[in-house]
């Protein structure tokens, strides 16, 4: 054997040690095709002698571990596909301050997102062992179109969560009935819920109404909804969620005929003033404090975790 050859022989023979201290470390890897591949071309390279023997094995470990790298991409791609997603559904409205600042996704973890507005479900986005999460906001009994939007998650999804959702019939809303299965529900907040049922608008986590809260305020405001004017408004639910929280906390009490516009002026601690009878939303109106709808939507979020165990 001459001297390049000899030189040859003890990198293959480094390579090999490294290969076969890396197998020995893994101990499962006689289970998988990447074992399976080393062995059979191993015993092929004792059956031959010479330096062409050697770089066979040491070709062998490197082309095991390349299977197995490319048997592990494809695992990990196929968990990714079959890993639960979560859908959020609700009023995906820019131009409703509150509606856009109520979805949970904007303020907790869920991995694996896709939003919907309610009015334009991606049906075959959803898969049956998803995640839907309905809410917040008032869908329930706004339209009939919603209505039977939500009966119909109940079928496409077997895990259906409904987040801080409300009543909202407008009381020009028509005669129609299709009342939502609340039964079906795999887990139930709502905001104008009664005891174990209620859960305050995750809008709460909003990290403006803790840097806004207690500022020095004066005078009344009056807070308009886009859709429903008010007379004396300066501002309304069109403008973004941070131009509201600062116009509230210039005030020291507020007139509003909008939800989150009482909500979020209740919550900073603002005397306020529902001037709304267009909405069956206004007839419940439960009290909270800042830090105790942040710690019940805090729960909640561990509750949906555990179902999801």
């Amino acid at each position: 054997m001459n001297r390049k050859s000899k030189l040859l022989v003890l990198i293959s023979v480094t390579v090999l040690l490294s290969v076969c201290t890396v197998f020995v470390l893994k101990a499962d890897f006689i289970k998988k095709p990447a074992g399976i591949a080393f062995v059979l071309m191993a015993c092929l390279a004792m059956c031959k002698s010479g330096p062409d023997g050697v770089l066979l094995l040491c070709w062998a470990g490197v082309a095991s571990q390349a299977v197995d790298l490319a048997v592990n991409v494809a695992f990990a791609r196929s968990v990714l596909n079959r890993r639960r997603r979560f859908h959020f559904v609700y009023r995906r409205d820019r131009d409703n301050a509150g509606d856009w600042a109520s979805c949970p996704g904007r303020y907790y973890d869920f991995g694996n997102v896709v939003e919907h507005d309610i009015y334009s479900v991606r049906w075959k986005k959803i898969r049956r062992t998803d995640v839907v999460i309905l809410g917040g906001g008032g869908l329930v009994d706004c339209i009939k179109e919603w209505n039977e939007t939500v009966n119909r998650l109940f079928d496409v999804c077997d895990t259906v969560i409904g987040w801080s959702i409300g009543e909202n019939r407008e009381a020009n809303g028509g005669g129609w009935s299709c009342p939502v299965k609340w039964e079906r529900f795999t887990l139930l907040g709502r905001r104008d819920g009664e005891g174990e049922r209620w859960l305050p608008c995750v809008s709460c986590k909003m990290p403006e109404l803790s840097e806004t809260n207690g500022e020095p305020s004066s005078g009344v405001g009056v807070i308009g909804h886009k859709d429903h004017p008010l007379e004396g408004a300066e501002i309304t639910n069109a403008y973004p969620a941070r131009r509201i929280i600062d116009y509230i906390g210039r005030h020291g009490r507020i007139r509003t005929n909008t939800y989150h516009g009482w909500y979020w002026a209740m919550l900073m601690g603002k005397q306020v003033d529902a001037l709304a009878d267009w909405s069956s939303k206004f007839r419940h109106l439960p009290q909270s404090d800042l830090a105790k709808a942040r710690e019940m939507n805090d729960r909640f979020y561990e509750r949906v975790l555990e179902v999801m165990k």
